[in-house]
């Protein structure tokens, strides 16, 4: 019975803390300036999907975030260039 109890722990651990380790990976490489960074959607527990789903949506918008504040700075670089 101990023997059972002890696979099924195993079992539920893997089956949630893998995708919770992908998670916790994923959100050090975009606070490393990896903005593109995404989570695979599919073969997680419904809640950690939702998640996965969400964090992809702040990493889209982070990613597009920065994109705009490095054009803009690019922008003013070159503007400020041609004033001199």
């Amino acid at each position: 019975m101990h023997a059972l109890a002890a696979l099924l722990a195993l079992v539920a651990s893997r089956w949630i803390g893998e995708p919770i380790r992908r998670l916790i990976a994923s959100t050090h490489e975009i606070a490393a300036g990896n903005f593109g960074k995404r989570l695979p959607e599919r073969r997680m527990v419904a809640e950690i999907a939702d998640l996965a789903v969400d964090f992809n949506r702040m990493s889209g918008y982070v990613e597009d975030y920065v994109s705009r504040l490095r054009e803009a700075a690019r922008l003013l670089a070159e503007r400020m260039l041609d004033d001199d």
